[in-house]
């Protein structure tokens, strides 16, 4: 794994930002709402069944 030596947080906090040594940036999103929306989006789009068998998507992403 690469060295990272930067590392930083967007002002309101729903951000983060990783710079590496060849200044290398990535991002993610750290707002729980946003991750939630984009992880039931890919959900329903792609083998909830398959990964939560036992909960049904409409109880943990509602619509």
């Amino acid at each position: 794994m690469a060295d990272v030596p930067t590392v930083r947080f967007s002002p309101n906090g729903r951000a983060v930002a990783a710079i590496g040594s060849r200044g290398t940036v990535r991002g993610w999103s750290v707002d729980v709402d946003h991750v939630a929306e984009d992880v039931c989006r890919l959900s329903r789009d792609h083998h909830w069944d398959r990964l939560l068998p036992d909960r049904p998507v409409a109880e943990a992403c509602p619509s």
